[in-house]
């Protein structure tokens, strides 16, 4: 039985279904949230001015929904029977990714979530526990 927890450790397996929904649910409520943010600072003050604000909320949102990732492509390497630290590389891509604004490092970053879900998990048992 998965409890609530274990979406925030880095023990363990996931499967590809629970991956995907993962990935598309931590992007989707962390880019609400920070276009929100952005939308309601902007529409209050002026729009030509850097607000401070908005980059410490864009912070805040952005570094918890960073981590929820990283847990998530570490579980689901497990799950393929590699260790976690393969994750520094698509975490690598994926934030180079976003400061560059797009480009070669998005592209690489999303094939390699794009593998992490449609490549099938080991379906024994690992040294990272038993199948999902």
């Amino acid at each position: 039985m998965t409890r609530a927890s274990d979406w925030l450790l880095a023990r363990g397996r996931l499967g590809r279904l629970p991956y995907a929904i993962g990935v598309f649910g931590t992007v989707a409520v962390a880019g609400g949230i920070i276009l929100g943010g952005v939308l309601t600072f902007y529409s209050f003050s002026n729009r030509y001015s850097h607000n401070a604000f908005e980059d410490i909320w864009i912070l805040l949102v952005l570094l918890p929904a960073l981590y929820l990732l990283s847990v998530l492509v570490i579980r689901r390497l497990h799950d393929m029977n590699c260790v976690g630290w393969h994750s520094a590389w698509i975490g690598f891509m994926t934030v180079v990714g976003v400061l560059s604004g797009g480009g070669f490092w998005s592209i690489l970053a999303l094939l390699m979530h794009g593998f992490l879900m449609v490549n099938p998990g080991r379906p024994e048992a690992n040294r990272f526990g038993p199948a999902p």
